[in-house]
């Protein structure tokens, strides 16, 4: 045997385990691509189970249908809004005239109820200022 066959040897065995390697590494890449495709279905599918239902105000009693269709997601449908407390004092002409439709006033409603609720106060030197 001449020196010449072990490193033509050991030079076909290196080229055959890079092309493994290679091949591998493909085989990775496209298990991590399959992966991924499948992970990117199941969000796809997710958001295609969210649901979403016609919104109108509850509990407010007063002014006329807001003029674009309005939604909201199926699950905050299920929960019922807080009782309206406050009087809005506001032109009749207003809510009449449809200037203000009762998405609108409704959010006006719950804005005011919610500012006549007094904050706890702070003790310490933070709440002199």
């Amino acid at each position: 045997m001449s020196s010449a066959e072990p490193s033509a040897k050991m030079a076909a065995a290196a080229a055959a385990a890079a092309a493994a390697a290679a091949a591998a590494g493909q085989d990775a890449a496209k298990d991590n691509q399959q992966k991924k495709n499948s992970e990117d279905d199941g969000i796809e599918e997710a958001e295609d189970e969210i649901q979403y239902k016609p919104y109108r105000p509850s509990k407010l009693k007063f002014g006329r249908d807001h003029p674009d269709p309005v939604v909201e997601n199926a699950s905050l449908a299920a929960v019922e809004p807080p009782d309206i407390t406050y009087q809005l004092a506001m032109p009749a002409h207003v809510i009449h005239e449809g200037r203000l439709s009762n998405l609108q006033l409704e959010a006006i409603v719950y804005g005011c109820q919610r500012h006549l609720i007094d904050l706890p106060k702070e003790d310490g030197p933070s709440a002199a200022t």
